[in-house]
């Protein structure tokens, strides 16, 4: 389904406007299917409906976004940290061997 013909509506944008999805093959990043003239009708009338209501669950999806990416950028220094105590250890190990066996 297009609005406008610009973008396609996903099934969750769909189902978040109408509380269900006619869509037969289901994912919400998919576009959705299914839609009659009147149920694209009422979708743009709630739509409309509901704007600011739209605008923070978009919001709040951008915010997530932020926070995955934070997280992701923390999880990488910490593989890096990791990795380089890894090191550490190893090479105190090797070290305190030699001692051991000279």
């Amino acid at each position: 389904m297009k609005i406008h013909g610009k973008y396609e509506v996903t099934q969750e944008q769909y189902e978040v406007v109408m509380g269900s999805n006619p869509s037969s093959f289901k994912g919400p990043r998919l576009p959705v299917t299914n839609v009659s003239l009147e149920d694209y009708q009422e979708f743009i009338k709630r739509l409309n409906s509901n704007k600011d209501e739209i605008l923070k669950l978009e919001l709040q999806e951008f915010e997530l976004e932020g926070k995955i990416q934070s997280a992701e950028c923390n999880l990488e220094d910490l593989r890096k940290e990791l990795s380089r105590l890894s090191e550490k250890i190893y090479n105190q190990q090797l070290k305190n061997y030699k001692l051991i066996n000279l």
